[in-house]
């Protein structure tokens, strides 16, 4: 059972406060992206970052070692089960939601600046399959020399509507998780919670950095999850579901007793 504590309330408006913050100093300071050929090693680790919540492999492995650690952290708190199925819950919940407001937008991306630059007409791009837009891509910045491998691919695969991010959108809802899961009361929790939380911070650096997303996808991202996360966090707290989660786990435990019996 998920218990949202006023404690615990209080912690996530914070992070929505620090999370926003980043795109508010960009929207103050005017910034646009542009294409910076000059890369570096923090470049490789930002990419391994926004690779961690890349659909589908990278994104699911990533989600299987967080479930892995949240639930050691929160063994004795709240069953594996739960957990499970919250994070089901609430990862395919933000990003239906995260595809609904892409397809309705249809915002391009602003590396898409660059193709513009290469003589690249953005209207027929989008009208193109996924596939012909990669080799749009592809062909367009093969002359960059100094563009990383890895990016140059990265912008291949990355053919789809900017707003918002569901990179964002997806370490966001684990940092909710992570917070409406562990008790908060132990130095431990708060250690992972902010592990998580800096995780958060490099994704939403790394897609801004990367040309993937504007100051104002990032921003909408790190409002919409944390609502929905909220609001699933009041409705188990419902007094007519405590017995279907209570049902849940049992069928779990008999199951596993039973298996363990075999």
């Amino acid at each position: 059972m998920i218990i949202l504590s006023r404690q615990k309330t209080i912690i996530i408006l914070l992070a929505i406060l620090q999370l926003t913050l980043i795109p508010i100093v960009l929207w103050l300071a005017d910034w646009q992206w542009s294409l910076d050929n000059t890369f570096n090693g923090l470049d490789q680790f930002l990419f391994w970052v926004t690779q961690s919540g890349t659909a589908i492999v990278y994104a699911f492995l990533t989600c299987v070692f967080l479930l892995i650690i949240l639930s050691l952290f929160a063994w004795h708190k709240t069953h594996w089960v739960i957990i499970a199925m919250t994070a089901f819950i609430l990862l395919i919940s933000t990003q239906v939601v995260k595809t609904a407001l892409k397809s309705f937008y249809k915002e391009p991306r602003p590396y898409t600046s660059y193709l513009v630059e290469q003589g690249v007409d953005l209207d027929k791009f989008y009208q193109e399959i996924r596939s012909v837009r990669s080799e749009i891509v592809k062909n367009s910045v093969q002359s960059q020399v100094n563009m990383p491998d890895y990016l140059k691919k990265h912008w291949e695969k990355e053919v789809g509507y900017s707003f918002p991010s569901g990179h964002v959108a997806f370490a966001v809802t684990w940092l909710m998780i992570f917070i409406l899961i562990l008790p908060m009361n132990r130095k431990r929790d708060w250690a992972i919670v902010f592990v998580i939380f800096i995780w958060t911070i490099l994704m939403i650096v790394s897609r801004i950095r990367f040309g993937m997303h504007y100051p104002i996808d990032v921003f909408v991202s790190t409002l919409y999850v944390p609502i929905i996360c909220l609001i699933y966090a009041k409705l188990t707290q419902c007094s007519r579901l405590e017995p279907y989660f209570d049902r849940l786990q049992n069928l779990h435990d008999q199951i596993l007793s039973y298996i363990i019996r075999r």
